[in-house]
């Protein structure tokens, strides 16, 4: 029936088989089928349940008797698709490996062309033709790419096709292997994702790390380790490092091959802080501090060492400069000493004599020689119940200096003491204020009289009126002379003030006390108060009625001195109380919450922030805070150009004060503060200018100046913060570098490093899970 068709291998469905062969359908089906399986014709379904059957052509794949191999070979086999493909490409066979990978079953795809499993870009790019074409020429073609499944999803896929040729060597089909490599390419793809993050936490190590191989050379370097020697180019070589002349602290010459990573390679033990002078070709010097550790297999094989190496160079002038100023300074002490005209003795930590000035030996009448190493108590100062020990003590105990003045008996002498106390002992300078004291003795009869000589004179009569007044206290209250004498002394100040000035009063008149003195607001004449401190003592009349007599003096200024010293007092404290935490505090987020809380409270302020600078330095993070809304802190940013204060802080590098946002024309007014009602704040960089870490900033609700103390108040805190960050990083590189050596093998090392700079700085909470650095595969 075939050959009846021009084109014998034309595809006919059962029904026209029955009508041509006059049979009935069933009868057509069971005949096609026979021959399905004698392998005369073959067959496929099409539509919903019809099925149609051609005859093969006479050349077709089932003429060579290898494809009879191939085939029994390929059902064989699972783990793999493999399947024959004709000259042009159509799928004539079909495994179980090939069903389960792409998803087709036989009668779905044989008789396919075999584009079918690649990608639409593919196929536009005539990929499946191409690569049938290199088979027919090479014999073999191997590729990777995605490949598409039967429902359409995609899995990344190693193909191998391979021609197959006739006698006459021409083409008459194509075996297909294909093996899906989508786990080991996600695997690579993950590897290469870590070991790019890996070069990136290099580069961003702020010292130099060399990782040395077993044979010495250089496995890896980041971009400080050549900037740390001079070297600009970023992948400078260990050959060039020894190039440089190398000496030690006591400016002994360091050979080449008794360096710290030799001895390393030769001892198999770490070295730790090798302070290294290299000289530079441009004559200069840099001092590096290098570490060095390294890291052994299980069987104690050296498998690499890591080199750590930081610029001191600075540290090392800046020492060399104090020491030099050091040596000066004592110089100049010594000169000093020399010409104080009081006596001054220097003491130790164990209360020895280290110095003693002349005038000191004529007043103790004893040798600095005799007194050098000699205990103070036991040559001068004897009995540990005196007030120059429990006063020396104090100064000691509180590293605060003390004044006083004591009599010393075995010398019949009065002294008036200074001690200012150090890390390293007490500076005590005396006056003989013997005669000092004759003349204050002889003038304690006319004391009342001399203390009321100052500021504001008043008298008054039995009866608490003014009999007496000066101009000085006409001016302060803002009366006429005529105006006060006679009027009651309530006039300037309440009833109850009186009757405590008239019953202290009594106290005098008891002989209790020489003077009364009394501070309180007095009331002038245009209704304001100022504050005032009263000194009055008895006066008595001529005939015998008991009045007051004293001195008024107004104490604002003092006051207000009074409450500036108490705010300096107070922040002062609030920073000592911080750095001491900053230095017994590990963990950074705490230590910023207290410094917000802290700054907040001090200053009375409603919010207080520590924003951090961002990797990509176009915005902070609100770090910490106090007194903001709720959620917000951890998550909100704010932009770091001149749009918000703490951005135009960055770019000023000065502190930034606002006492009306509102009116504020150096920048515009944030999101963050406008909806929180800010109206003034002060903001400071935590960090160095050049190279800041991030801001500090207090804000109010309301109007408010702050003063230079405030600012500095606020910068102390921000320097504890920039101290305690660096300290944090330093600690952090220890222990990476400590991880690193003390691992087992290389990638347990770099993985333990990796887990603690993320613990360390948060790296999943500030990036996201999907970026967790992780090594364990």
């Amino acid at each position: 029936m075939f050959d009846r068709f021009d084109d014998p291998q034309t595809p006919v469905t059962a029904a026209e088989v029955a009508s041509t062969l006059d049979c009935s359908q069933t009868v057509a089906v069971e005949t096609l089928a026979t021959l399905v399986e004698h392998g005369t014709l073959q067959t496929k379904h099409v539509g919903g349940n019809e099925r149609i059957w051609w005859h093969p052509p006479h050349d077709s794949l089932e003429m060579h008797p290898e494809t009879a191999q191939l085939t029994a070979l390929m059902q064989a086999v699972t783990e793999y698709a493999i399947f024959i493909l004709d000259h042009d490409g159509h799928v004539t066979s079909w495994n179980e490996g090939a069903e389960r990978i792409k998803g087709y079953t036989d009668s779905e795809i044989v008789g396919e062309h075999f584009s079918v499993f690649y990608t639409e870009a593919d196929i536009d790019a005539d990929v499946p033709e191409t690569n049938l074409a290199k088979a027919a020429v090479d014999g073999e073609y191997t590729d990777e790419g995605w490949r598409v499944c039967s429902d359409g999803t995609r899995f990344w896929a190693n193909i191998t096709i391979t021609a197959l040729y006739d006698n006459d060597g021409s083409v008459y089909g194509y075996t297909k292997v294909t093996r899906d490599n989508s786990e080991q390419h996600e695997y690579e793809q993950q590897l290469r994702r870590e070991r790019d993050l890996v070069d990136r936490i290099l580069d961003t190590i702020p010292v130099g790390v060399s990782i040395f191989n077993p044979d010495k050379t250089l496995a890896r370097t980041n971009s400080r380790a050549g900037q740390t020697v001079g070297h600009q180019d970023e992948n400078v070589h260990e050959d060039e490092i020894d190039t440089l002349d190398a000496s030690d602290t006591d400016d002994t010459i360091v050979p080449v091959d008794s360096r710290l990573y030799d001895r390393v390679f030769e001892t198999k033990e770490p070295v730790s802080d090798e302070v290294i002078r290299y000289e530079l070709p441009t004559g200069k010097h840099r001092w590096i501090s290098v570490n060095a550790a390294p890291l052994l297999t299980q069987d104690g094989e050296l498998e690499r060492v890591i080199v750590t190496e930081k610029d001191i160079t600075q540290l090392k002038n800046q020492t060399h400069q104090l020491e030099r100023q050091r040596d000066e300074l004592v110089r100049e002490l010594q000169d000093m000493f020399a010409r104080i005209d009081d006596a001054f003795f220097a003491l130790d930590r164990e209360w020895r004599f280290t110095y003693v000035n002349e005038r000191a030996e004529e007043i103790i009448e004893k040798s600095e020689a005799e007194l050098l190493g000699n205990v103070v108590w036991d040559e001068y100062l004897k009995g540990a119940e005196t007030t120059f020990q429990k006063e020396f003590e104090r100064a000691m105990t509180t590293q605060q200096a003390v004044t006083f003045e004591e009599h010393y008996p075995p010398l019949d002498r009065w002294f008036s003491i200074r001690a200012y106390p150090s890390e390293t002992g007490l500076s005590v300078y005396f006056q003989d204020i013997s005669e000092k004291k004759a003349r204050e003795r002889t003038l304690e009869q006319s004391k009342t009289t001399m203390e009321t000589v100052w500021d504001g004179i008043i008298t008054l009569d039995a009866d608490d009126r003014f009999a007496v007044v000066n101009d000085a206290f006409c001016t302060m209250v803002g009366y006429d002379r005529e105006k006060l004498i006679g009027e009651h002394v309530t006039l300037i100040h309440s009833s109850h003030i009186n009757e405590e000035a008239t019953l202290l009063n009594k106290s005098v008149l008891a002989g209790e006390s020489p003077f009364v003195t009394s501070e309180f607001d007095m009331v002038t004449a245009d209704g304001g108060t100022i504050p005032v401190e009263g000194r009055f003592g008895p006066y008595k009349y001529g005939d015998g009625t008991d009045g007051r007599t004293g001195v008024v003096r107004d104490i604002t200024d003092r006051n207000r001195r009074k409450e500036e010293l108490e705010t300096q007092i107070t922040q002062q404290t609030a920073t000592a109380r911080l750095g001491k935490r900053a230095l017994e505090e590990p963990d950074l987020d705490r230590l910023m919450d207290e410094a917000v809380a802290l700054v907040a409270e001090t200053l009375d302020t409603d919010y207080c922030k520590v924003l951090e600078l961002l990797p990509d330095g176009n915005e902070l993070l609100l770090r910490a805070g106090i007194g903001w809304n709720e959620g917000i802190v951890g998550t909100a940013t704010v932009e770091t150009d001149r749009h918000s204060q703490a951005g135009y802080t960055l770019l000023s590098t000065e502190p930034v004060v606002v006492e009306d946002l509102t009116a504020e024309s150096r920048f515009s007014g944030p999101d963050l503060l406008i909806e929180h009602g800010v109206e003034s704040g002060l903001s400071v960089i935590i960090g160095s200018p050049t190279n800041p870490w991030g801001v500090l900033g207090t804000h109010d609700r309301s109007h408010r100046e702050f003063s230079v103390h405030d600012i500095n108040f606020v910068r102390s805190v921000a320097n504890i913060l920039a101290t305690a960050i660096e300290r944090a990083n330093q600690e952090l590189l220890l222990s990476t570098t400590r991880s690193i050596a003390e691992a087992e093998t290389f990638e347990d090392g770099l993985q333990a490093a990796l887990h603690e700079v993320c613990t360390a700085t948060q790296w999943e909470v500030r990036y996201g899970p999907s970026r967790t650095m992780d090594l364990s595969s």
